[in-house]
């Protein structure tokens, strides 16, 4: 398999994030937008200028950000066409807001929204991290116990109504849900640990024992690809079907994340190079997995123009990956197109 690199380049800012693609080759992101003057940093990415959600379609980038805020991102988008993310008025933990957008109409879900389910007091932001075809969302909400002690809580809207997930099989600490398939069935994070919810029913998934670990994606024959981490505390992405874990590997680095699946089974992510030290450096290439090994991105795309493929966010059915991409100091994002 080769790989043609479409550089989907910026709303004008120097750096640019793919985090999710629709079968019909719509990207979803975010992109700073740099005011007149600034001088951009070529050392990190710059999260003190404002950033905007984008619509990559038909060759365009567009800024879907009608509210103009400081911060927005788009996480998701549904094959219908469903884009789900987050607003901020303002760069603060406390101020982001969970948000859809659906016929070009930007939509903040619940902004006021109080549980009358749990006893707890909502205190701060959200954020919606997936959706569904049907238009089912989730993510995670903060919140406060009421003894000060603040946590984040993994939610799904349905209808616009935020419902907290009641996650029976771990005892405290933050949750997180980060994707749901079309049968409603949901993965995430629940005090630091992989899982899958599914009418009511949590299961932990990745290797048992794991220090930590999260379930980043799942599709609908319910394959669950994420990361757990190893005996020496490093973490390797893995693929879960049936109540059985496989793990990928890495490219003979220390760590390796998997970031999603398609309905082939096809999973897509990041590994460490041989030599790396998570700790020093960033030192990661993007991957596809087949079924047998991970496959280097750089190895099988033609033409990179300097650039190092270093993490693939998402896959869709036609094959089609999107992440990120470094050179000179500058991130953006990039679509690989099947040949």
């Amino acid at each position: 398999m080769r790989y043609e690199l479409i550089e989907l380049g910026t709303l004008g800012g120097a750096d640019s994030l793919a985090h999710d693609i629709n079968n019909d080759g719509h990207v979803v992101g975010m992109s700073d937008i740099l005011p007149d003057g600034y001088e951009k940093s070529l050392e990190i990415i710059d999260y003190n200028v404002p950033w905007h959600a984008y619509l990559w379609r038909d060759g365009i980038m567009r800024d879907i950000d009608s509210m103009n805020s400081v911060r927005s991102q788009a996480y998701a988008i549904s094959n219908s066409g469903i884009i789900v993310g987050e607003v901020a008025s303002l760069i603060s933990d406390r101020m982001h807001q969970a948000c859809k957008w659906e016929n070009d109409t930007l939509t903040v879900l619940n902004p006021n929204w109080q549980s009358d389910s749990i006893d707890t007091e909502w205190y701060g932001g959200s954020t919606a991290k997936g959706v569904n075809n049907l238009g089912r969302i989730v993510g995670t909400r903060e919140h406060d116990d009421g003894d000060d002690i603040q946590y984040e809580l993994a939610i799904q809207w349905d209808n616009d109504a935020g419902i907290p997930l009641v996650l029976e099989g771990f005892d405290s600490g933050d949750s997180y849900a980060l994707d749901i398939n079309s049968a409603g069935q949901i993965v995430g994070l629940a005090g630091a640990h992989a899982y899958f919810f599914d009418k009511d029913i949590f299961k932990p998934v990745g290797f048992p024992g794991s220090f930590r670990s999260a379930a980043n994606a799942i599709n609908d024959r319910s394959q669950i690809v994420g990361y757990s981490s190893n005996a020496k505390m490093y973490d390797h992405a893995f693929f879960w079907e049936d109540g059985k874990t496989t793990a990928l590997g890495t490219f003979g680095g220390k760590v390796s994340l998997a970031n999603d699946i398609n309905e082939h089974g096809h999973v897509v992510g990041m590994a460490g190079m041989p030599g790396s030290d998570p700790d020093i450096e960033w030192n990661y290439h993007a991957f596809i997995w087949l079924g047998e090994h991970l496959i280097d991105l750089n190895e099988c795309t033609n033409d990179l123009r300097g650039w190092v493929l270093d993490t693939a966010h998402a896959i869709n059915d036609h094959g089609q990956i999107v992440g990120e991409s470094r050179r000179d100091g500058v991130t953006q994002a990039f679509l690989l197109n099947p040949m």
